[in-house]
């Protein structure tokens, strides 16, 4: 049994004539004929007698027409939701940091494999994430903290390094960068809430007698804009500065000292939602880029 099958018997139901059905099926009598005894032979029933040129539906006949037009119907709306893009709504919290870096690559994959998705992004302090997250609020997070408590799991996606940034004076790329002292004597440090090596900067500056001073900015686009300015200068993960790098638009000095601090970035997700398959392609996707 088949749908070919069943299109033909719903229609010499209907026409009680199979040469007409073949013509309104684009289909030879022979081919109607055999659509006809196949479907039969499946079923194990007549289902039309023939009276002359005429056919007409026999008990049996009369009882599987219901059933055929459902199972077309069913093959049809089938069909119909096979082809029509899925559509997903993706909640994802991130960092800054995050944001500027990681979020565009993932939703520029998750777009392409998955047309129907709806994402929305959510930019809040690292802090803030694992709540989200774990309060349904978002449905996974990229933040600086990890989080294995209560329903949510985690893991490190990124293992930067850091550079000390500054603006360029458009001077010759071949001169001499400025030392790191001069830079945190003369400017203030550009600084963002939780920073994890700030305390091993501060003891540096202490130990070559420098006075720290800082300014506190809470997005880490705001503080690339600022020393860009001149305002200040700035410690960050070299990720976040690729583009404005390349570009000329700022100095990247690095203290043999900044070798051993990294910053992180941390993939996190509630535990019962392995099964998202948002989640689950942007995972596979984390994952082909950062391997575990």
């Amino acid at each position: 049994m088949d749908l070919e099958q069943l299109m033909t018997f719903v229609l010499a139901a209907r026409t009680q004539n199979f040469r007409e059905t073949g013509r309104q099926r684009f289909l030879n009598q022979a081919t109607v004929s055999h659509h006809i005894a196949n479907l039969e032979a499946d079923l194990g029933v007549v289902l039309f007698q023939r009276i002359g040129r005429r056919v007409v539906l026999t008990a049996s006949g009369h009882e599987f027409v219901p059933y055929a037009e459902r199972l077309l119907s069913l093959a049809a709306e089938g069909k119909a939701k096979a082809q029509k893009p899925i559509s997903h709504h993706f909640v994802l919290a991130a960092s800054a940091y995050a944001a500027e870096t990681i979020v565009p690559w993932l939703c520029r994959i998750l777009l392409s494999r998955m047309p129907g998705i709806d994402i929305e992004i959510r930019v809040m302090a690292s802090s803030e994430i694992p709540t989200m997250v774990s309060q349904g609020g978002a449905d996974a997070g990229i933040g600086r903290e990890e989080a294995h408590a209560g329903p949510l799991k985690s893991r490190r996606l990124v293992h930067d390094n850091l550079v000390l940034i500054t603006a360029h004076d458009g001077g010759d790329w071949d001169q001499s960068s400025p030392v790191w002292q001069a830079l945190l004597r003369d400017h203030r440090l550009i600084i963002q809430p939780r920073m994890p090596y700030l305390s091993e900067i501060r003891a540096r500056c202490l130990n070559e007698g420098i006075s720290l001073r800082t300014m506190r900015v809470t997005h880490l686009a705001v503080s690339k804009k600022l020393v860009e300015e001149g305002i200040g200068v700035a410690v960050v993960p070299s990720l976040a500065v690729t583009r404005e790098l390349m570009e000329g638009r700022l100095l990247a000095i690095y203290p043999s000292w900044l070798e051993d601090l990294r910053d992180a970035l941390y993939w996190i997700t509630r535990r019962d939602t392995v099964n998202s398959a948002s989640v689950q392609m942007a995972e596979e996707a984390l994952q082909y880029r950062w391997p575990q």
